[in-house]
């Protein structure tokens, strides 16, 4: 052979000329790819990775295939790979076919790059400097799946098509004097005859300018609409906020406080779906099957889930009712890829072993779903379990008044050993697996394809994630939710980007408020005074708004009620979450502050925040139009007050007056071409002065514990009240400064 190396080498510089490649041959094909010389794929040997580290290339021969290229190995297996334009990106398409028997196969795709200066490497998680060596990345929860390299001028990033779902991969970068080399991008594949294989890789060029590596996020992100954007057709109160317990039950005296008024407790917050928690009796039935409902006799259950299977039926019908018709909410049906003991049998081929789990959590957890409930781990695809659920998901959107489907621990990273087919597979010493987290994406997919009982909308999802999840996952969901208090959140605004990245412009929600651990973390708040502690209460607050333009995060009516900035700031909020967060902030001040960007063109809107405590500051912002679209554009404080535009060739530069924890929400008002190098610009105020406040006889502590689901309230109720008895606040609003 020419090469014993399996490489196939795309030479777009040499193609250009147009000089024509060979149709068949043992060594490389021209081809062209990004006009870039160098970029090739090559195939390894799984089977001898796995048994001794060693990283052994394939040998084998191409012939030209159409437009495309065949490569074979043997009478092994086969690729097919052709390249076509995705949005900006170029992709390279490989489909594998396994010829006689099951074949292990690591594919890898590098690219070279060459910079003059200094040079950094994004790993999927964040970016480094540029070294001299080799080094590897192989974590895939909360890693984006792409890679990159770039200097202060130009950027160069090979990816996967998020639509593909693997379960592992390598992301790498290779310099040999720290000045050229090449990035990596490897994936392992467990193939099998008869069930083709997708890989689809992506190359593109990016533009860092101040932004870093971010405009790499706005090339994926526009590529490919329908995963980084809800899907088309759900429920639009699917892509509100959470109402998080507050249109779960009809009103409990023992609960909540007499009055209690759901359905404009839920209005006033802009919430819009519910998270039906846990409305079957079994994990793995959520249908309710007479067999299986005799199975599990419940001591500590409530009182629906002791009676008789009918009765139970009966009740949950009117409970979906209640929150869909009485309190105008969404209902999302809850789904959790955990199995009640008792019924395990049956689904013996669905569960994860527990040397193959990834976390803390194992393999079982008794009184978790319920409390009176021991619950397996198992994966919810393509096995009987995978079958139940489809089954019960499509008979429960005919029965009731469904708005979808929300997938409770959507992380995923454990590996199941799989008994069917299911695409993604990979390898290790014991041999296929696949990742938790596509058996979890592929329930959201199937939701997806269902359609409400009165057949009006596509069925939405959500996902609960609080740590990092499969980039499947985040490609599944329409509006995951962050079952957690905000000092969680806050503690890791790293985190927060790298879910950011995953999710594209979809919305992200808040579940629930500060409690006294949170506080108790950050002040000794037992020898505080109340005015110092209320100080501090403000503070969490006001930060918890930022982070929510910051991020496009949406409150439920635990974070909304109890302060009046954080109501105030509700229309603004959902206004830029709806028209779609972006990775390049478009803006970059001369003071430290945090800054967003939703929508694009005309619809921009610009959102500046000073997170300082205590500290006014005076920033002078440039926007960065060509970000934006074509030509320069011109921007209005969305409060109504005059704003001023200074314009620097394409660019427009405001000064802004922030106080500390404050924001200011700036809207594209036109465009501009030419003209006066100062403009003042004014626009209607785009929210409320005023917020409505709360209803009367429910207070800060009432709204936030009344009503929040039982099974969160319990661990947090009695602490928690104490804390806001010694701030003042019982039955009040907390008071602004």
């Amino acid at each position: 052979m020419a090469s014993s190396a399996a490489w196939l080498v795309w030479l777009g510089v040499a193609a250009a000329t147009g000089a024509s490649p060979p149709s068949t041959g043992e060594g490389p094909v021209v081809l062209p790819l990004l006009a870039k010389p160098g970029v090739r794929i090559g195939f390894y040997d799984g089977r001898a990775e796995v048994a001794s580290g060693e990283v052994r290339p394939l040998g084998g021969t191409w012939r030209r295939d159409g437009e495309g290229v065949r490569w074979s190995h043997g009478a092994s297996f086969t690729a097919r790979m052709k390249s076509r334009a995705i949005g900006s990106l170029t992709a390279v398409d490989v489909i594998f076919e396994a010829l006689g028997q099951d074949a292990w196969v690591r594919t890898q795709i590098a690219v070279p790059w060459r910079f003059a200066g200094p040079w950094r490497w994004f790993d999927g998680r964040g970016a480094r400097d540029g070294l001299t060596g080799e080094v590897h990345q192989s974590r895939i929860l909360g890693t984006f799946p792409a890679t990159g390299a770039f200097d202060g001028a130009s950027g160069l990033s090979v990816g996967l098509d998020p639509s593909v779902w693997v379960s592992t991969f390598d992301l790498g970068v290779v310099s040999s004097d720290g000045r050229q080399g090449e990035l990596r991008l490897s994936v392992p594949l467990a193939l099998s005859p008869g069930r083709p294989e997708k890989l689809t890789f992506c190359l593109s060029r990016f533009e860092p300018g101040p932004f870093g590596f971010m405009p790499l996020f706005e090339s994926w992100h526009a590529a490919f609409p329908g995963l980084y954007r809800p899907a088309e057709g759900i429920d639009p109160r699917v892509l509100m906020g959470c109402a998080a317990g507050a249109a779960d039950d009809e009103p409990d005296k023992k609960i909540r406080p007499k009055g209690f008024d759901a359905k404009g407790i839920c209005a006033g917050a802009r919430v819009g779906w519910e998270w039906k928690y846990a409305k079957f009796k079994s994990g793995g039935d959520m249908l309710g099957r007479p067999e299986e409902w005799a199975l599990v006799k419940p001591e500590a259950a409530s009182a629906p889930l002791k009676g008789t299977l009918a009765d139970f039926r009966k009740w949950r019908l009117a409970n979906f009712r209640y929150t869909n018709d009485t309190c105008g909410i969404a209902p999302l049906f809850y789904t959790i890829n955990w199995v009640a003991e008792e019924l395990a049998e049956p689904f013996r081929d669905s569960l994860i072993r527990a040397d193959d789990v990834s976390d803390g959590r194992g393999v079982k957890i008794t009184k978790w779903i319920h409390t009176f409930s021991t619950d397996l781990r198992a994966f919810p695809y393509a096995n009987s379990l995978g079958d139940r659920l489809q089954h019960d998901m499509s008979e429960l959107a005919h029965q009731l008044p469904l708005a979808g489907f929300a997938h409770d621990v959507a992380i995923g990273g454990s590996r199941y050993r799989p008994v069917r087919w299911v695409a993604g597979r990979a390898y290790d010493q014991r041999g296929v697996w696949v990742d938790e987290g596509i058996g979890i994406a592929n329930v959201l997919r199937y939701a997806h394809s269902l359609r409400s009982a009165d057949g009006k909308y596509r069925l939405g999802t959500s996902a609960n994630f609080t740590g990092e999840t499969h980039y499947a996952i985040a490609t599944a969901t329409d509006n995951p939710v962050f079952e957690g208090s905000p000092y969680g959140a806050l503690l890791n605004p790293r985190l927060a980007m790298r879910d950011r990245w995953l999710l594209g412009a979809k919305p992200r929600c808040w579940y629930t408020q500060w409690y006294t651990d949170d506080i108790g973390n950050l002040v000794d708040y037992e020898q505080m005074s109340p005015e110092e502690l209320l100080g501090v209460l403000r503070s969490r607050w006001d930060t918890s708004i930022l982070w929510s333009f910051r991020f496009g995060w949406l409150p439920s009516p635990d974070l909304a009620y109890g302060y009046a900035p954080m109501r105030r700031a509700l229309p603004a909020l959902h206004d830029c979450v709806k028209a779609g967060w972006h990775a390049v902030p478009a803006m970059t001040s001369d003071q430290p502050l945090w800054l967003a960007r939703y929508g694009e063109g005309l619809e921009t809107r610009l959102v500046v925040m000073n997170p300082h405590d205590s500290q006014a500051v005076t920033a002078r912002v440039r926007v960065h139009c060509k970000w934006l679209g074509k030509g320069g554009f011109v921007f209005a404080d969305a409060d109504g007050s005059d704003t001023v535009n200074r314009f620097d060739g394409q660019d427009s530069v405001l000064t802004l007056d922030l106080p500390p924890r404050s924001w200011k929400l700036l809207v594209c008002v036109g465009r501009r071409n030419g003209g006066p190098a100062l403009l003042k610009t004014k626009t209607e105020p785009r929210f409320e002065p005023k917020p409505k406040a709360p209803p009367d006889t429910v207070g800060v502590v009432e709204v936030h514990l009344g009503h929040t689901a039982p099974f969160f309230t319990l661990s947090h109720l009695a602490s928690t009240r104490a804390l806001y008895e010694k701030a003042g606040v019982i039955g009040h609003e907390l008071p602004e400064e």
